[in-house]
């Protein structure tokens, strides 16, 4: 297990999470599991390098098509049709955001004459 570096080890078990698309849940689920059969496997082969966990396991982007060629057909779409929803409505918060962001700087800047000319005078 000392034979490879806990960064590369992070790094595999965020790639597996990224490659995987299905519902939170499952997700999780899968992955404590397959992390706990990972662990297991390095504590057997305390000698293994990332080449023996790539010959056991598969690359993280292998374990993720394995997993969805088993996935039912229905809840892989579903899982996209999500994903796809998710950017959507980001991607269209953002353009709303910077829209009313560029607005507002420009209403201040044709505005700003009309504010600086504001004086106020006092009477004694």
């Amino acid at each position: 297990m000392d034979n490879i570096p806990k960064k590369q080890l992070k790094k595999y078990y965020r790639d597996i999470r990224r490659y995987l698309l299905c519902e939170r849940t499952k997700k999780r689920a899968l992955f404590h599991a397959l992390k706990n059969d990972i662990e297991a496997f390095l504590i057997e082969n305390p000698s293994a390098d990332m080449e023996a966990l790539y010959q056991q396991f598969g690359t993280a982007k292998d374990v993720a098509e394995a997993y969805m060629e088993e996935m039912p057909q229905v809840n892989l779409i579903r899982s996209i049709k999500g994903h796809k929803t998710i950017h959507i409505i980001t991607t269209l918060l953002i353009v709303a955001i910077l829209t009313f962001t560029i607005s507002l700087i420009y209403y201040v800047r044709q505005h700003s004459n009309d504010i600086a000319e504001i004086t106020i005078e006092y009477e004694e």
